[in-house]
């Protein structure tokens, strides 16, 4: 079930590709500031030399600041669908070598080789931001602001043929016994496949068999799981006077526990810790 959440918020999977392909895609500019900041990058490419690549066509400056918030800002992941990001990763233009094994310049087209190189792997790491509307589902879900009913089981399936609608696949037929091997005829009552057949074993000494690979989610299983998916993901939205990025990752704030009133008699003439007030002078 964590993998098909993780499919579902864009941590893994085709989701996730889509939200990075939005995250790399350059926003259009609307003053003349920005236009001109695309106009000197054009010339820039020209001024160089080459022809324009994949990556120039993603807005490295928007990556670069999502991957430092990752990398500092992002709570502790357990299990992470991504291998974190290294240092150097931060900064992909300042680790290009200048030079090559022999101490002279090394050329142009090599250097790009290897910045392109860096932003794909930076790129493979990446968790993207997720739209506000999922990222506040996921916060009442877990905060329970929000009740999510799971899908019940689905009922086993039957045959729509056949000369008699009666099943009499659950009643006792000695012949079978008699004829087969006895591993052979209870192999559909076997706890193994008792979800898929329907059938149980009754009258057993040891009570009634639970089948196995049944998984039962609880209330609280399904908000451990969500908050593991929630601190994986981020809203990113531009500040309101255009300059930078505003970045929030999903964090539950633990409290401690309040004692039901049937346990405050053990708590009863308990001191109370205060905080030591520290005196103000030379140490």
């Amino acid at each position: 079930m964590r993998r098909i959440l993780l499919l579902a918020f864009g941590r893994t999977g085709a989701k996730r590709r889509q939200l990075l392909t939005e995250l790399l895609e350059p926003d259009t500019p609307t003053s003349d500031e920005e236009l001109q900041k695309y106009i000197n990058k054009a010339r820039a490419i020209v001024k160089e030399g080459r022809k324009p690549d994949w990556l120039d066509n993603w807005d490295t400056e928007k990556l670069k600041a999502f991957v430092r918030s990752q990398t500092g800002g992002a709570p502790p992941i357990v299990n992470r669908p991504k291998p974190e990001i290294t240092n150097h990763q931060l900064a992909p233009e300042r680790y290009v070598p200048k030079e090559n094994i022999w101490g002279g310049p090394l050329n142009e087209k090599v250097q790009r080789t290897k910045l392109k190189k860096t932003y794909k792997q930076v790129a493979d790491k990446v968790l993207p931001p997720v739209p506000r509307e999922e990222w506040e589902l996921l916060r009442d879900l877990v905060n329970k602001k929000e009740e999510w009913e799971v899908p019940k089981r689905r009922t086993v399936g039957r045959m729509i043929w056949g000369k008699d609608e009666k099943d009499d696949s659950l009643d006792w037929n000695w012949q079978r016994y008699a004829t087969q091997p006895i591993w052979l005829v209870d192999r559909q009552k076997s706890r193994r496949n008792m979800l898929l057949s329907g059938q149980v074993e009754e009258d057993l000494p040891m009570g009634e068999q639970q089948p196995i690979n049944c998984h039962r989610y609880t209330p609280r299983l399904w908000r451990r799981t969500l908050e593991q998916v929630w601190r994986m993901t981020a809203v990113m939205e531009r500040k309101k006077d255009g300059k930078g990025w505003e970045i929030e990752w999903g964090q539950k704030k633990y409290e401690p526990p309040v004692a039901p009133s049937a346990d405050l008699e053990f708590f009863a003439g308990a001191p109370v810790r205060t905080e030591s007030k520290k005196k103000k002078g030379k140490q």
